[in-house]
């Protein structure tokens, strides 16, 4: 099995989902700043506005505990529904991750929040992910 490569990651996602969606990499911030970050790796706009962040692991599980932008989704949930009803377009906030050899499993806006305060860990079974077997799947699965 080899081992997670999380920038080849990046760049395989982008590269298929610009076959079909605006995507649009957010740079990584390397200032040194306390504080700054970006709230995803990705704007990925379909017939909706999302972020989108990616992992790929070669556990059989991963940890939303250790998700260093859990307080940008949750700074972008608590905005969510005001800032639709005002630019008339749906929003979502996606964690994407590739288990290697096994899925893709993308999980969305309080279903991220649920697991972290139900400490539970997102598998390939995970009852709130949708599950795909490919990124070429989840690209053609429309949920962006």
């Amino acid at each position: 099995m080899r081992k997670a490569d999380g920038p080849r990651f990046e760049r395989e996602f982008k590269a298929k989902m610009k076959k079909k969606y605006y995507t649009r990499r957010l740079p990584t911030l390397r200032t040194g700043y306390a504080g700054l970050s970006q709230p995803a790796d990705f704007i990925l706009v379909g017939d909706n506005f999302n972020y989108v962040e990616v992992k790929e692991t070669a556990r059989d599980r991963f940890s939303i505990s250790t998700l260093q932008q859990y307080p940008e989704i949750v700074e972008f949930l608590e905005y969510k529904e005001r800032v639709q009803s005002l630019i008339g377009c749906e929003m979502n906030y996606w964690l994407i991750v590739r288990f290697i050899d096994r899925c893709v499993c993308a999980i969305s806006n309080e279903d991220i929040l649920k697991l972290k305060a139900e400490k539970r860990t997102l598998r390939c079974n995970t009852p709130e992910a949708v599950v795909f077997e490919t990124i070429e799947d989840l690209r053609e699965g429309d949920l962006f």
